[in-house]
């Protein structure tokens, strides 16, 4: 297809840069002729989603391209980390496990207060795999500082913080030792602690930006390749798995994909009247909408 003036400058550019697509503008057909004008390089093209890593195979193999390895972040860390040696939790962290397994009660029926600390242990480490921080401490005080002030639940971690810390870094230890079954979270950090080197490949596009945990992030930024990052600062669906909009989380070089090629003119015209009748009510629009007329 013949490309746009945006689309254009992207393809030029050489170094790390970021990509804010809008939904139908073609970001993965502009990762294709990236990479189609670097033939003699070798790219890693990871994203969030297995369908969107299927989908990316399909057509980077379906063009003329050197060579291309597409994989989901979790793929590449398992692969990597050998997490198959492991065994794989089918239900992941449960609060009644979690007590038995940590030893949190010595009665045969906990209290309710051992469920509320299974739980705030759970929580926690979920935290601490998908943070870009490594250490627990530190971690730990992140943490706590993203529960709402004057919540029970922050009261809670306050009054029992060095005992939830002491039982996550032995949950974490008991993993690690191959002496409880592993969660996708554990070897996604595991892969981060070991410092991964993929400089190998010439390029990294990490698609779906915007859906990157920290860790994910941490892990792709600290590679000594060219980095591109994609996605649509509009369209983040994982927050509820500490995801964060990597889009704003660099300093590299930003680039903008605002034509959006899903619909035509009729149903332009209509959304243009949308945001008209929404900034009449005070709503601010934070992004651009192309002039169809």
């Amino acid at each position: 297809m013949e490309l746009t003036k945006e689309q254009k400058d992207i393809v030029a550019y050489n170094g790390n840069m970021i990509i804010n697509a809008t939904a139908g503008s073609g970001k993965t057909s502009v990762l294709v002729a990236y990479a189609k004008e670097r033939k003699d390089k070798q790219f890693l093209y990871v994203t969030f989603n297995k369908s969107m890593q299927m989908d990316a195979e399909i057509k980077f193999k379906s063009n003329d391209i050197g060579y291309v390895k597409t994989s989901t972040v979790h793929s590449l860390a398992y692969n990597s980390v050998k997490a198959s040696k492991f065994k794989l939790s089918k239900d992941g962290l449960r609060a009644y496990d979690i007590v038995k397994l940590l030893k949190l009660s010595k009665k045969k029926v906990p209290s309710v207060y051992h469920f509320i600390l299974a739980g705030h242990i759970i929580e926690y480490f979920n935290f601490y795999c998908n943070n870009a921080e490594r250490d627990f401490t530190i971690s730990f005080e992140r943490y706590h500082n993203s529960l709402p002030e004057d919540s029970k639940a922050r009261a809670f971690v306050e009054s029992s913080a060095e005992l939830i810390l002491g039982k996550t870094v032995d949950l974490w230890a008991l993993m690690n030792k191959k002496k409880a079954d592993i969660t996708h979270d554990f070897y996604l950090k595991l892969f981060q602690l070991s410092n991964p080197d993929l400089s190998n490949y010439g390029y990294i596009l990490l698609d779906e930006g915007q859906d990157a945990s920290p860790v994910m992030l941490d892990i792709i930024k600290n590679q000594n390749t060219n980095k591109i990052i994609v996605g649509d600062t509009h369209q983040q669906l994982y927050s509820f798995r500490h995801a964060v909009n990597s889009l704003e989380g660099t300093d590299y070089e930003k680039f903008d994909l605002t034509e959006s090629f899903r619909f035509g003119d009729t149903v332009a015209f209509l959304a243009k009247k949308v945001v008209e009748y929404k900034n009449y009510v005070g709503l601010d629009i934070n992004y651009k909408i192309k002039e169809y007329l």
